[in-house]
C-alpha cells in the first residue's frame, strides 16, 4: 500500500470520491450513472471518482471498465477489506477534501451532493441515516442501537450515526488518524470516535437510506463484536478514565454491597472477596489515571512539535 506523507501538497480546489467495490455488478452501472450525472449537474468543477474492487468474484471489474474514461479504476491483488481498500483510495486521492460512499445504491448520491458546501466550515460531514426513509434490516437494528449507545456513553455526546459509510472529510484528518484505521470493517467507526473524543468539528446530516443492491458482505456477530473491540479501543487511546473510573466504582461498589452485606447477616469480618473487588476497583482507578497522564503527556508534546 506504500507510506504516506502529511507533508505533500495536494490540489485543495475539488474533490476525490473514494468507492470500494466488492461483488457490485448488480448496481454498480446505475450508480456510476447517476453519481456522474449528479456531479456534472452540480457547482463541483474539479472531481475525480476513484474505484477500487477489491477483488470482487462476480463481474464487478467488467463494469468498472464500461467507465474507464470517466473514473480511476484500481484493484486489489487479494481481497483485503473495506478499510484497506478506503485507505489505499485516501492515498490515491489528488485533492484536500475526499468523499466516500457505497456503490450498492444504499446512499443517495444527492445527499453527496448536498453535504459538500458544508466541508468548508467542517473538518467532516458525515450523512447520518436519520432521514424520513431509511432501510435497516430489523436483525441489525438492536446491535447498531447497542453500539451507537455504548459510544455515545462512553464519548459523552450522541452520536447520530457511529459508522454511515457516507461522508466527507478534509485529508488532513484522515492522515492524523490513518496509523487508527483497520482493514477490514470499522474505519468509519474509528474516524467518527477519533473526531469526537479530540473535538474536530462534525456536522452529522440526516440522509435517506435505501435498501441495498445485491449481498452485504458484513456478518452480524463478528463484526457487532469488532465494532465493540474498536470503541473500547479507541476511547482507551484517547480518554482512558471513560473507561477505568466507571469500572473503578462498579467494583468498589459491588465490594462496598459484599462487605455490608456481610455484617448484616452477622460476619464481622472482610471476606476475600470484598477485599478483592475494593483494590480491584482501586487498580483500575489508578491505571486510568496512569493511561490518562501519558497520553496528557503525548498530546502536549504533539502540540509542541
Amino acid at each position: 500500500m506504500g507510506a504516506y506523507n502529511s507533508d505533500l501538497i495536494f490540489d485543495s480546489d475539488g474533490l476525490s470520491i473514494v468507492i470500494p467495490c466488492y461483488n457490485e455488478e448488480d448496481s454498480i452501472e446505475e450508480f456510476l450513472n447517476d453519481l456522474l450525472f449528479r456531479l456534472k449537474e452540480s457547482s463541483i468543477k474539479n472531481f475525480e471518482i476513484i474505484t477500487i474492487n477489491d477483488f470482487s468474484k462476480d463481474n464487478t471489474l467488467q463494469e468498472l471498465e464500461k467507465f474507464k474514461d470517466k473514473i480511476a479504476i484500481y484493484s486489489n491483488r487479494r481481497n483485503s477489506g473495506y478499510g484497506a481498500t478506503l485507505k489505499r483510495g485516501f492515498l490515491i486521492a489528488k485533492y484536500n477534501t475526499v468523499a466516500i460512499t457505497d456503490a450498492d445504491m444504499t446512499y443517495p448520491n444527492e445527499s453527496l451532493i448536498d453535504m459538500y458546501p458544508d466541508i468548508a466550515e467542517y473538518e467532516m460531514v458525515v450523512g447520518a441515516r436519520t432521514g424520513e426513509n431509511v432501510n435497516i434490516p430489523l436483525i441489525r437494528r438492536p446491535a447498531k442501537w447497542f453500539i451507537r449507545f455504548l459510544a455515545s456513553t462512553l464519548i459523552g455526546e450522541t452520536i447520530p450515526d457511529l459508522n454511515s459509510g457516507l461522508r466527507i472529510f478534509r485529508k488532513k484528518l484522515l492522515y492524523k488518524y490513518f496509523h487508527l484505521f483497520p482493514n477490514r470493517f470499522s474505519l468509519t467507526t474509528t474516524i467518527t470516535l477519533a473526531c469526537m473524543a479530540n473535538n474536530h468539528e462534525s456536522k452529522f446530516t440526516p440522509i435517506n437510506y435505501y435498501k441495498r443492491r445485491g449481498k452485504s458482505s458484513i456478518h452480524p456477530i463478528k463484526d457487532t463484536l469488532r465494532f465493540i473491540n474498536i470503541i473500547f479501543k479507541v476511547v482507551m487511546y484517547y480518554q482512558p478514565l471513560k473507561v477505568f473510573v466507571p469500572l473503578a466504582i462498579i467494583f468498589i461498589i459491588l465490594s462496598t454491597g459484599i462487605g455490608i452485606q456481610n455484617m448484616v447477616y452477622g460476619d464481622k469480618s472482610m471476606d476475600i472477596t470484598t477485599i478483592l473487588l475494593f483494590f480491584l476497583g482501586v487498580n483500575f482507578f489508578g491505571i486510568g489515571l496512569i493511561a490518562d497522564l501519558i497520553n496528557s503527556r503525548f498530546n502536549v508534546s504533539a502540540k509542541i512539535e
